[in-house]
């Protein structure tokens, strides 16, 4: 009926007979020991035990099992949140080593291109004092080549000089004597 229903999608226990209930002890357990359902042996989860009346109650195995998941997954849960910070504290310190690597990028290809820079200024004056270098002994041959045409040019003179001079008198004459 839809009154059924309704009690059973409140409680689905409801139709079974079974939940979250204790029932009397059926096998040969200690009383006052709670046991699981995967043979890891007794625990206690809770005192009070010990006394006639509570010795033929345990809990359930299944709400056992259900309490043990509960506890595994909160277990779980407070891994994954601790992993999380954990996670969260190495990318920040990953993001730092980034950022300074990218910095140090910076500053290698900097100095680098100082590097070149200074490099290709250097070549520069090198190929700079090289034509000075040359210039100047373009120059200095050309004042050998004047200093040496004027050499002819004065000696050629002093030829053509001698030619008209008087041998008695040293005087020179522009014409024969």
């Amino acid at each position: 009926t839809d009154e059924e229903l309704r009690e059973i999608m409140q409680n689905p226990r409801v139709h079974t007979g079974k939940g979250y209930r204790k029932r009397a002890r059926v096998d040969n357990r200690r009383p006052g020991t709670i046991y699981s359902g995967y043979n890891n042996g007794p625990y206690t989860i809770r005192s009070g035990y010990n006394n006639e009346t509570d010795e033929d109650e345990y809990i359930d195995e299944e709400e056992d099992c259900r309490n043990q998941l509960l506890e595994y997954e909160r277990e779980e849960e407070n891994i994954s949140e601790k992993k999380m910070k954990v996670l969260k504290i190495l990318k920040r310190i990953d993001d730092e080593r980034a950022e300074a690597a990218e910095e140090m990028d910076e500053k290698i290809k900097a100095r680098k291109d100082e590097f070149e820079q200074m490099q290709r200024e250097k070549e520069e004056a090198e190929r700079q004092r090289l034509i000075e270098i040359e210039e100047a002994a373009r120059q200095s041959q050309r004042a050998i080549e004047e200093a040496k045409h004027l050499a002819r040019t004065m000696i050629e003179e002093a030829e053509r000089l001698a030619c008209r001079t008087c041998s008695v008198c040293d005087q020179v004459f522009v014409n024969v004597h």
